[in-house]
């Protein structure tokens, strides 16, 4: 059976380089589409205490779209921890927002703005380390 993509001296014809090129480049453009709707959550750390969702979410809007802002509270007191994370909708606008926010003097705090990583597990309340 004689391969079609194949010209005389078992070279690839012009025709089977094309298609290659299209699928390659169908290909490329997918990864590229797929990363910038990935949202990215964002840590926000070392915010004044009187930092607000609203403050974050006009601040960040300046990078992009915002899609959530969850400021961390104590559970007793409701008072902010000093810090919270951000979602922007994608990749690009993140890592925007790190190059505009990280290290940037907000309210007298020099904030700190990377990747969020995922949350460690840690022991259940009341259990020991040592239990020996």
């Amino acid at each position: 059976m004689e391969k079609e993509s194949q010209g005389p001296f078992n070279q690839p014809t012009t025709a089977s380089i094309f298609n290659l090129r299209c699928v390659l480049l169908l290909i490329g453009n997918t990864k590229r589409k797929h990363r910038k709707k990935m949202e990215t959550k964002l840590y926000v750390g070392n915010m004044s205490h009187d930092t607000t969702e609203q403050d974050l979410r006009t601040m960040f809007g300046e990078a992009g779209t915002v899609n959530l802002v969850d400021v961390i509270t104590d559970r007793m007191t409701g008072k902010t921890k000093g810090f919270a994370f951000v979602t922007m909708s994608n990749q690009d606008e993140a890592e925007k927002a790190i190059v505009m926010f990280n290290a940037k003097d907000v309210k007298s705090r020099i904030l700190k703005v990377n990747i969020s990583k995922p949350k460690e597990e840690r022991p259940a309340a009341g259990s020991s380390h040592n239990a020996n």
